[in-house]
């Protein structure tokens, strides 16, 4: 299971600025479409309020969790931390330092976001998402050569 750092993730991707207001639903759709791939359960933690009072939802085949009360996403996340502890298969996704140390205090994987948003793109573009289409930064240069000639 992934724990993810959502607002977090976001700020990782080059192409969703946290300015974007639509920014979680295109980060949402972008893991729901690694999830089909790797199979394995999302969690994915927001600041702010959730979609009216709920403070957990789900995104297609993921679950969107916001803190309650006057707690931070930070909070919620560490919160889960300490409800994994010590638990196999548990990464937990956040470039957060305060993040980082309660969960290599619980014994739980993490990995940064940039290095996570990385992997995203990697894995939906080894498998040839078919919803939108992705071309390595290889097949972007060599476009940007073809239409500069012309």
């Amino acid at each position: 299971m992934l724990i993810i750092d959502g607002h977090n993730l976001i700020g990782a991707f080059n192409d969703l600025p946290l300015s974007d207001k639509n920014s979680k639903d295109k980060l949402l759709n972008r893991l729901s479409e690694y999830q089909k791939i790797i199979d394995r359960k999302l969690i994915v933690v927001f600041d702010g309020a959730g979609y009216g009072d709920y403070k957990k939802t789900n995104f297609e085949n993921i679950e969107v969790r916001y803190p309650e009360n006057n707690h931070s996403a930070d909070d919620t996340i560490i919160k889960l931390i300490e409800e994994f502890n010590n638990q196999h298969g548990i990464c937990i996704i956040s470039s957060d330092n305060a993040i980082k140390s309660h969960a290599k205090r619980a014994h739980l994987a993490n990995q940064n976001s940039s290095n996570f948003a990385r992997e995203v793109e990697d894995v939906i573009f080894r498998n040839g998402d078919e919803t939108e289409n992705y071309l390595s930064p290889a097949s972007v240069d060599e476009w940007l050569d073809i239409f500069k000639k012309k």
